[in-house]
């Protein structure tokens, strides 16, 4: 589905489209993960529409053009609550993967 001449409403499925095959689809590699961690995305976000009318109301436009939605805490679902815009580097500094070690000499 494509939203020709609204590249914010096309971001936005795109984003959507992500949320819903990572969680619900399994085959895709990452919904073992997810699913074992019990992430999904929030119930009353059935439909594109409720998504997108959400993020534009609570959440406001993208503060620029590389903002995309992420996850305040990555141990929890994909809801209203834990949704915020942010940038690839917040986004890859708060995966659920990364260790931090510290090297004592």
């Amino acid at each position: 589905r494509a939203y020709a001449g609204d590249p914010l409403k096309t971001r936005l499925f795109n984003s959507y489209r992500s949320i819903r095959q990572i969680c619900y689809n399994t085959n895709n590699a990452q919904n073992r993960s997810y699913a074992r961690d019990g992430i999904f995305l929030e119930s009353e976000f059935t439909s594109f529409s409720e998504f997108y009318d959400w993020v534009l109301d609570k959440l406001g436009p993208p503060p620029s053009s590389t903002a995309r939605i992420v996850r305040k805490d990555m141990r929890k679902d994909f809801s209203r609550r834990n949704l915020e815009w942010g940038d690839r580097y917040t986004q890859q500094r708060r995966q659920r993967k990364l260790l931090l070690y510290t090297w004592d000499h």
